[in-house]
């Protein structure tokens, strides 16, 4: 499934420096493959421009599991602000990196830790901070 996705100039750039801190420290291949291909095939808006009809980092986003039907509500963060009990959930993980740029309204795929796939459905995301002014 390939997703078309838009991300802020902000998400990008932020996803572009977990990359490069991926790459020298970890060398986790398939998280650092998943987030330069994502990057690659995004449309990433001009500085200061969003889409809200899109997924960003920090946006409460409501999305149902296509081959399930459950529904979960996450806020998608950065990896020190994650937090799995409070639904606060990783940029970098799974499902994070499948929501972050997804149209609301579309489907994604969450290669899971186990090889297999899961859809998912975004239905909602609302921002959960103001830009600063």
């Amino acid at each position: 499934m390939n997703t078309m996705r838009k991300l802020t100039r902000d998400d990008a750039s932020y996803l572009t420096r977990l990359a490069e801190e991926i790459s020298r420290t970890s060398g986790d291949n398939s998280v650092l493959d998943t987030v330069y291909d994502l990057i690659a095939q995004a449309t990433v808006l001009p500085e200061g421009e969003r889409d809200k009809e899109y997924v960003e980092l920090n946006d409460l986003v409501t999305y149902v599991v296509e081959e399930t039907g459950v529904r979960q509500i996450v806020t998608l963060v950065e990896p020190r602000e994650a937090d799995p009990r409070s639904a606060r959930i990783s940029i970098l993980t799974p499902v994070g990196l499948a929501l972050i740029g997804t149209r609301i309204g579309e489907c994604s795929e969450v290669v899971l830790p186990s090889g297999n796939t899961q859809t998912i459905r975004v239905l909602a995301a609302e921002p959960q901070w103001l830009p600063a002014a």
